[in-house]
């Protein structure tokens, strides 16, 4: 008997171990996964279509010859509109640059483009300043396009730290976060200028009798032919891949979410604050997952409409909300860096909100000020129609009162007076008209 208890214990013993054996396999299965995952994410945003004109990158042999030669480039454009683009479509290349060094581990190169970046987005800014106010809007529009590009790859360089971050060092976390604050606020700086010259040049087209309207829609015509210059099976391309890496992005954060879901790490404090705290990033990090997945379908069905740049635009807006909910969950971030994150995400989203709400209130003024047209119209031809009615009535009103001779006849509206006069049989009784009286005046002749 003892023998056997002495077995039934060594036999559930080695159940139990070999139960966490497999609970230990399937956690490092799911780790792997999610980190095999992650790679090839950065594969995707190596393989991405807009970086494939990138040309020769900070890490290789002649990089230097082709900084010079866009030195040259820009020395040879004298018009400051033209100028102020060139410099900007070459900011931008370093932007896609970084891209890549991030994405290969090439921190050090990433370096390079980084100090290339700051000389030529302070020539983008200084020529914009120097613009004449009387440049005209299609010239305008493709630094709009130009600006906004810029700016959709910075954001694309920051989904990628904020996917590597669980790999890196807190010092390169921090100093390439930093990298990310530098060209967001140097684009800014561009993007006040070129507000400063918008608003300048606007002026001019007024005071030369153009509507604030009319400027409005000739200026977004033009930045919509700037963005359709590109041929459309490039642009379906382009869309289809950032809606693939989007859904990617988005599967990946759902991965870790469930993963993450429900546990509160070992180390954490009971003090009530840090408690709330942790809480209300976890709850934060759900609503951008949420918005992550409404901007992805979104983006499906733009492309699903043909509607390419659309489905770039909102494929890019989901990226940037997974690799935060990734960054958030995953990258062992700060809680600052997090937060100043979140909150600017959530700040854009209640942006967005209102936009939509002003421009519901808009449409609703529009039609209240339509119905009221419509209503005062009516109000107008049905007055119109009653002084008509009256006038017609005030008309027969009057011929009743009147005296009107007919056919010999002295009549009152309706009643005709008619006198027998006899006279002589040598005299014809003859019709004179009608007395006050509306009597018939008769004489014999």
């Amino acid at each position: 008997m003892k023998k056997l208890t002495i077995a039934i214990v060594m036999l559930m013993f080695l159940i139990s171990l070999a139960s966490i054996n497999v609970l230990a396999e399937d956690e490092i299965t799911t780790d792997a996964v999610i980190e095999q995952e992650t790679q090839d994410l950065l594969q995707d945003d190596i393989d991405d279509p807009t970086l494939e004109d990138v040309g020769t990158t900070p890490d290789q042999a002649g990089y230097g010859l082709k900084v010079a030669m866009e030195k040259v480039r820009l020395a040879l454009t004298f018009n400051r509109a033209k100028k102020a683009e060139l410099a900007l479509q070459l900011s931008e290349l370093r932007v896609r640059e970084a891209r890549l060094m991030m994405a290969e581990d090439k921190l050090e190169s990433l370096e390079k483009s980084r100090s290339q970046y700051r000389k030529y987005i302070d020539l983008a800014e200084k020529n914009i300043d120097k613009i004449d106010d009387d440049n005209d809007l299609e010239e305008q529009a493709k630094l709009r396009v130009r600006l906004d590009e810029q700016s959709n790859q910075i954001d694309e360089l920051e989904s990628v730290i904020l996917i590597k971050a669980n790999g890196l060092s807190d010092a390169q976390k921090e100093k390439l976060l930093a990298l990310i604050e530098e060209f967001k606020s140097q684009n800014q700086d561009v993007e006040v200028r070129f507000n400063d010259k918008n608003e300048a040049i606007k002026i001019k087209l007024k005071a030369r009798g153009s509507s604030e309207e009319e400027i409005k829609n000739k200026f977004d015509d033009e930045v919509n032919k700037t963005k359709n210059l590109t041929r459309e099976d490039i642009l379906k391309r382009k869309a289809q891949h950032q809606v693939n890496q989007a859904q990617k992005m988005y599967d990946l954060s759902s991965k870790l979410i469930e993963k993450a879901k429900g546990i509160v790490p070992s180390n954490e404090t009971n003090s009530t604050i840090n408690q709330a705290r942790k809480f209300e990033i976890r709850e934060k990090t759900l609503e951008l997952h949420k918005q992550a997945l409404e901007k992805l379908n979104e983006a499906k069905s733009a492309l699903d409409s043909n509607e390419f740049l659309k489905a770039i635009e909102k494929a890019r807006e989901s990226k940037k909300l997974s690799a935060l909910t990734i960054a958030s969950i995953h990258g062992k971030l700060n809680e600052a860096a997090l937060e100043k994150r979140i909150d600017k995400i959530m700040l854009e989203k209640e942006k967005e909100r209102l936009e939509v709400l002003r421009e519901r209130q808009k449409n609703l003024l529009e039609r209240e000020r339509e119905l009221k047209d419509k209503l005062r119209e009516k109000t107008l031809d049905e007055k119109d129609e009653r002084d008509d009615d009256k006038n017609d009535d005030d008309g027969e009103n009057e011929d009743e009162g009147k005296c009107i001779e007919k056919e010999g006849l002295c009549c009152m509206g309706d009643n005709c007076v008619v006198t027998i006069t006899d006279c002589l049989p040598d005299k014809v009784p003859a019709f004179k008209g009608c007395n006050d009286s509306c009597m018939p005046i008769i004489e014999c002749n």
